[in-house]
């Protein structure tokens, strides 16, 4: 785990407050495998199996990761989120993101920050994306980490996504993303970044409920099968449910948004240690009509 690894690479004593952390972590079952391992996401991520399901509010979200989501923007849009990741004080993540129209590409930037005040992780993104030939888009984004740790200093250092996204039909979607593809790293220890490969393949049913089946593959762990749904049975009021086979979990959530407000509440059972977890975020959208 990055933060009693890295202040033990520092040289440093952990902190009696940080040790407590670690420990709730690990009562989660959900170790923090490198720095910047928490990423922005979609607010149906931690209720539909952790797939990056398409939402439209989300999308400006789901763009650090996946940048070809930008494509089909073309207006002004801005979101904010805020997330507490079980339900802990210490973690907080908060997520910005703009974009504006520009001919033929779809321009985003964005920045997150997670973290408390013995360690913090802020990144900042431009995301690009452009539809190639109709059927497929295609993106990149170019990410500025920075770590800090009280007493210990900052380090930064960059990373690139890609991905791109195939539309054989007009109700089913092929998708790829690469993160951090240049292999970054960070800190005088140089500990790599995730560099995480995921592909899968998204369907739309009646407009109104998405089905995903995704792979994914961090190139230092086993790769694990991630399949979601989500339902809207109106516009303002959806449900999902998934799992994930790697940690093995179920989940199940619920979101809504009232105006210009979206909020998310997930419950995950974890397998491996017969555990409930909650996840709980809430945002503004001020996409234009």
């Amino acid at each position: 785990m990055v933060w009693y690894k890295t202040v033990r690479r520092g040289g440093m004593f952990c902190h009696k407050r940080l040790l407590m952390f670690s420990v709730g972590m690990l009562l989660t079952g959900q170790l923090l495998r490198a720095a910047f391992d928490v990423f922005p996401v979609s607010y149906t991520y931690h209720g539909a199996g952790r797939t990056d399901m398409y939402a439209v509010n989300g999308s400006l979200l789901n763009a650090f990761g996946d940048p070809a989501r930008l494509s089909a923007r073309r207006d002004i849009g801005a979101v904010f989120s805020w997330r507490r990741l079980f339900q802990i004080k210490e973690l907080q993540h908060k997520v910005w993101s703009v974009s504006a129209p520009v001919p033929g590409f779809g321009i985003a930037v964005g920045g997150s920050a997670f973290g408390n005040p013995l360690y913090r992780e802020s990144l900042l993104a431009l995301m690009v994306g452009k539809t190639v030939m109709n059927r497929l888009e295609i993106g990149f984004s170019i990410l500025r980490y920075q770590l800090w740790i009280k007493n210990y200093g900052r380090a930064g250092t960059t990373g690139l996504n890609v991905s791109w996204r195939y539309y054989p039909g007009s109700d089913w979607s092929w998708s790829t993303s690469l993160r951090n593809l240049n292999a970054p790293e960070i800190g005088r220890s140089r500990e790599r970044l995730p560099q995480v490969i995921t592909t899968g393949l998204e369907m739309q049913y009646r407009s109104n409920i998405s089905i995903r089946l995704e792979w994914e593959q961090d190139l230092e762990y086993k790769g694990g099968l991630k399949f979601g749904v989500t339902c809207e049975p109106v516009p303002w009021l959806g449900f999902s449910g998934g799992y994930a086979s790697e940690p093995a979990q179920v989940d199940a959530g619920i979101f809504f948004t009232v105006n210009k407000l979206y909020v998310d509440y997930a419950v995950v059972f974890h397998q491996q240690i017969n555990r409930l977890s909650m996840q709980m975020g809430m945002g503004v959208s001020l996409d234009r009509p």
